[in-house]
């Protein structure tokens, strides 16, 4: 069952344009906290030992590769003892936020209007060995706290980052 227009907006896609609004939002704070991630995993990589501790020596690029070993080079290298704290917490939060933004972004939305009371989204996975399919609801009147949780990481993520970067700053 479609739900009828937000009975307070006159705009009959206006529950659309929100979700729309939402998806930007998600999709640009996503980029930002990647974008620390990588200012992170560089600064590690090159100026703490974390090369030792890179798979096959190199620079993880994909999100998961990087989120795996910024969570090793926190644990194990003695030089990030002050920032482990704030670096795990931070990683434990970006998997949720990755997989929101990734269904949002790669889902097939179902219909332009709320379906009781969500937007829904078919989610299909083809991989070589095995094809699934999904489905992920949206709440819109979630997104306030959903957008705060966003903007909390992305924040912390990029104060970390001007941590590290004046604690292992080198003139070179």
């Amino acid at each position: 069952m479609t739900s009828e227009p937000d009975k307070h907006n006159d705009d009959p896609h206006g529950d659309y344009r929100a979700l729309a609004m939402a998806v930007g939002h998600t999709i640009v704070q996503w980029a930002l906290i990647e974008s620390q991630l990588d200012n992170w995993a560089i600064l590690i990589f090159h100026d703490c030992g974390g090369k030792a501790l890179a798979e096959k020596g190199a620079l993880p690029r994909e999100y998961k590769r990087k989120a795996t070993f910024l969570r090793q080079c926190f644990r194990d290298l003695a030089p990030l003892e002050p920032f482990k704290l704030e670096g795990l917490s931070l990683l434990d939060k970006t998997p949720g936020l990755a997989r929101i933004r990734h269904n949002l972004v790669h889902g097939t939305l179902e219909d332009m209007n709320l379906i009781d009371g969500v937007f829904r989204f078919r989610i299909t996975e083809t991989k070589l060995d095995h094809r699934k399919v999904g489905r992920f609801d949206f709440d819109p009147f979630t997104f306030p706290a959903l957008e705060k949780e966003y903007s909390d990481v992305v924040g912390r993520a990029g104060v970390l980052a001007h941590q590290l970067i004046d604690h292992f700053r080198r003139e070179r």
